[in-house]
């Protein structure tokens, strides 16, 4: 029995939905952000943050370089996966997908401990 791709509830599935609603809540965030921002006529203005604020954005940027690394490893593995595909009606099944994204994981985030 196949399902439809936005009914799968494999774990997998359920993390990207996941990644998904967090990026576009990021993108909902840093549009205000901009908007604040770019409404301040005094363009010398500084912003000043303390300790915790700059290590949390810190941290983010390590974790959002993470993501996109584990993402690209991902999606460079699948390519690899679909081009070598032998039938144009063929899939990758979700399974080997899950494998792959393990793979990116462990490579991406053990380099980094």
């Amino acid at each position: 029995m196949s399902q439809s791709p936005g009914n799968d509830q494999s774990p997998f599935a359920v993390l990207v939905k996941r990644l998904i609603e967090s990026n576009e809540q990021m993108r909902a965030q840093v549009g205000k952000i901009n908007h604040l921002v770019l409404k301040d006529d005094d363009k010398n203005r500084s912003l000043i943050l303390d300790a915790n604020s700059i290590s949390s954005i810190e941290s983010s940027i390590r974790n959002l370089d993470r993501l996109t690394k584990t993402f690209h490893e991902i999606c460079s593995d699948l390519t690899t996966q679909i081009l070598l595909l032998s039938d144009a009606n063929e899939r990758v099944n979700t399974q080997d997908i899950e494998y792959i994204a393990y793979q990116a994981c462990d490579k991406v985030y053990k380099k980094r401990r």
